[in-house]
């Protein structure tokens, strides 16, 4: 879903739990997710971003702030969804809250109970994309480079990497 909304030339600006319906939950898969609402801060990709409401924290890329980006000349990118979407699967991976989640990510101990739940699950070495985009966002070694304007790149290739082609 998020590719193809960049595949449109569109950045959804907003992706957080409420702004992804679920279409399916099965014991054994889990949720299938449908579709991305709330279209209302989407903006074509590579333009020069205005100042508006406010992003839900934890989840939005820190250029997308006004506050933080002080409105240099920050453009819309594909990586502030994929940012938004790893933290996300964080929050799904561990069934916490956003304020559980911003505490633990604050701490430091976010990345760590990322990586308790990964060994649980992973299968014998492998490393899923998911995870890996999830670590980057969340781990001390990497979240200053995933939250900067130079991050967003690599985000891009990391979420482009999970659609399977």
């Amino acid at each position: 879903v998020i590719q193809r909304t960049h595949d449109g030339g569109y950045v959804h600006r907003y992706i957080n739990p409420a702004n992804i319906t679920v279409s399916d939950v099965q014991k054994s898969t889990g949720p299938v997710f449908h579709e991305l609402i709330d279209l209302g801060l989407a903006m074509r990709s590579n333009r020069k971003q205005a100042k508006h409401l406010g992003i839900t924290p934890f989840y939005g890329h820190p250029t997308q702030d006004p506050d933080i980006s002080k409105n240099e000349m920050i453009r819309t990118h594909e990586g502030q969804d994929w940012f938004a979407y790893a933290r996300l699967a964080a929050g799904l991976l561990l069934e916490d809250d956003d304020s559980s989640l911003a505490s633990s990510l604050k701490s430091g101990s976010l990345a760590r109970n990322v990586r308790t739940k990964v060994n649980s699950i992973q299968k014998d070495g492998e490393f899923d994309p998911i995870l890996e985009i999830i670590l980057y966002t969340v781990e001390w070694a990497t979240q200053a480079e995933a939250e900067s304007q130079a991050g967003l790149g690599k985000l891009r290739g990391m979420g482009t990497a999970i659609i399977p082609r």
